[in-house]
């Protein structure tokens, strides 16, 4: 199991046998400029800066369910959230908004620690968000170690079967707040629905609506919530991002 602790930079802290020097720039956490919450995983040879235990306990979960041979993915909506009119422009090699949102998934997951390369669940004009991940794909689990679907079949049924879990945390393991819009343009069958805002790079178009998914649901409305959300400009969204 994991233990946290408030550390002082500079302690020294044993893990698996082996002391390491605690240097990290702490940019936020405690209120104490000279304190910071360390989860030391002595299975896992690691140690990271979290906010809360709950976070500890999550992080060595998932990190020990992905270690080598595992064979599970893992799945997560974005932190960030981002204008689709410029969604997101952080990658200038990257020649269509999917390559753009692969980007960015990819850059939370490197950030998170999370293992894997990464694919958005996001429907085009061009593409089906099915078609992005292979097709024996998963089992996805939540980044609270939670199973969400054992394959693409489940994840893209037609039948109302629930999945196990909702996908519902981001890459540090968070809940998005409820008023979030999570981007899909996609259908319980994982084909696009046509409603993604000219490919998710122009606003106020026609048809001027996209279809969004409901990140804490499990039912089908996980990808399509039914309801037509605004193209319009000035609006923060998520997106999910699945491991390939």
């Amino acid at each position: 199991m994991s233990t946290w602790q408030v550390l002082r930079r500079g302690t020294a802290v044993a893990v698996s046998g082996v002391a390491m020097a605690l240097a990290i720039s702490v940019t936020s956490g405690p209120a104490a400029a000279q304190d910071t919450i360390v989860c030391v995983s002595k299975r896992l040879g690691l140690m990271r800066v979290v906010e809360d235990a709950w976070q500890c306990r999550s992080w060595e979960t998932v990190r020990f369910l992905a270690g080598a041979g595992s064979g599970i993915k893992f799945a997560f909506v974005t932190s960030q959230a981002y204008d689709l009119t410029v969604m997101p422009s952080s990658c200038p090699s990257c020649g269509t908004a999917l390559e753009r949102a692969d980007f960015e998934c990819n850059k939370l997951a490197g950030l998170a620690s999370l293992p894997g390369t990464y694919v958005a669940w996001l429907s085009d004009a061009l593409t089906d968000a099915a078609d992005r991940l292979p097709d024996i794909g998963g089992p996805w689990y939540n980044t609270r170690a939670e199973l969400i679907a054992v394959d693409l079949a489940m994840l893209t049924n037609t039948d109302n079967i629930p999945l196990f879990n909702p996908i519902s945390y981001d890459e540090f393991h968070e809940s998005l707040d409820p008023a979030s819009i999570v981007i899909t343009g996609t259908d319980a069958d994982g084909t696009a629905t046509g409603q993604d805002c000219s490919s998710w790079t122009v606003t106020g178009v026609s048809p001027p609506f996209h279809t969004a998914g409901d990140d804490t649901a499990i039912s089908s409305e996980w990808t399509n919530n039914g309801g037509n959300t605004t193209c319009s400009v000035n609006v923060n969204r998520h997106f999910y991002c699945f491991q390939e």
